[in-house]
């Protein structure tokens, strides 16, 4: 069998000629050991592209309402990414904006508790990330999942929440937990739901739309005017009723509505 080379004359030793041949398979040796570690080198830089999967626990809530969304990252060995900014954006009319970011836990999952006001789309951005840790650009986005907002008035739940504070007493300037005033008492409530608003009750007259008597619903403002000044507020109830912290004196109550001088507003 011939051997493909280069051949060069050597001295003779005993009365023969040697041939020192560099063989193509042993350059072909040298090759695949710089081959490899070019390989290796690749194999670091390649990236570990994770998949990424965002979901909630309700798909459809009442307004300002607490969800939480979990975000997982999954690398493509099936391993958790962990230790990655996990970042949950929804879009909004100027497109996606960043709500907050969280790093991965070593489960792979990060967790968002926000109140959500209007229906929105919601996405988690995660980073693409190389064999030896680097992060790349090009962040991998879940599927989007959508979050809508109950159409009927969170107003029930404001009544229930205003009768959770029955029997406290009237204290003038007072806004909770233990006793309250009448803009107090609704400055109160109506915080729990993300939902800020003056204490004062001549200021709140300004906040929402106002409503007929006939179109109004539990959860409303009602207010009581002498000439064009609020000087009592309280949450509508339902067939002419309200609660209210009415005076010094008194406790939080539900009674009928006691004055004609009034306005109904809705808030929410």
């Amino acid at each position: 069998m011939r051997t493909t080379g280069k051949h060069r004359r050597v001295p003779a030793k005993n009365g023969r000629r040697l041939t020192a041949t560099a063989s193509v398979a042993s350059l072909a040796l040298v090759g695949a050991a710089l081959g490899s570690a070019s390989n290796t080198h690749a194999i670091l830089a390649r990236p570990q592209t994770p998949a990424a999967h965002l979901q909630a626990n309700f798909s459809t809530v009442a307004a300002a309402k607490a969800v939480t969304f979990t975000a997982t990252a999954t690398l493509p060995s099936g391993a958790p990414d962990a230790a990655e900014p996990a970042t949950l954006q929804l879009t909004t009319v100027r497109g996606w904006e960043t709500l907050g970011t969280k790093e991965l836990s070593a489960a792979g999952t990060a967790t968002f508790t926000f109140h959500p006001k209007h229906n929105h789309n919601y996405r988690v951005l995660l980073p693409a990330v190389t064999g030896n840790g680097t992060t790349i650009l090009n962040p991998v986005m879940s599927p989007n999942i959508a979050v809508h907002i109950k159409a009927p008035s969170i107003g029930a739940q404001i009544v229930a929440d205003a009768a959770k504070e029955k029997g406290k007493p009237y204290v003038f300037g007072a806004a909770g937990p233990n006793s309250f005033d009448c803009s107090g008492l609704v400055k109160f409530v109506f915080a729990k739901f993300g939902i800020t608003l003056p204490h004062h009750a001549n200021d709140m007259k300004h906040y929402g739309v106002q409503v007929s008597e006939k179109d109004a619903k539990p959860g409303d403002l009602v207010f009581v005017f002498s000439g064009s000044f609020a000087h009592h507020v309280a949450i509508y109830a339902g067939n002419g009723t309200w609660w209210e912290a009415p005076h010094t004196g008194s406790f939080v109550r539900h009674v009928k509505i006691w004055s004609s001088d009034i306005e109904f507003r809705r808030i929410v």
